[in-house]
């Protein structure tokens, strides 16, 4: 049987909402990380309106996200496109 390489492209995201009564310190691991051979084609990351956010990696190579919520309501949205190239069998 012959096997031919794959290119895939694949694309997520996801819309979170937290609400909290006072300013609240957060931590997120949102996005992956890039093993093999990944190409990121498109990436956006918001913590809405006002929100800093500082990124840094985490003891486990993670890419982690830093933020302080205010009190109410506080949205972040993520999305992504990685096409990723995999071997013929």
């Amino acid at each position: 049987m012959n096997w031919t390489p794959l290119n895939l492209t694949v694309r997520v995201g996801c819309n979170l909402a937290y609400e909290t009564p006072v300013p609240t310190p957060v931590l997120f691991v949102l996005k992956p990380r890039l093993e093999g051979r990944v190409l990121v084609m498109q990436e956006k990351l918001s913590f809405g309106i006002g929100l800093p956010s500082y990124e840094f990696q985490d003891s486990h190579g993670n890419i982690t996200y830093r933020s302080m919520f205010m009190p109410g309501r506080n949205e972040i949205w993520r999305r992504c496109a990685r096409r990723c190239f995999l071997p013929a069998r």
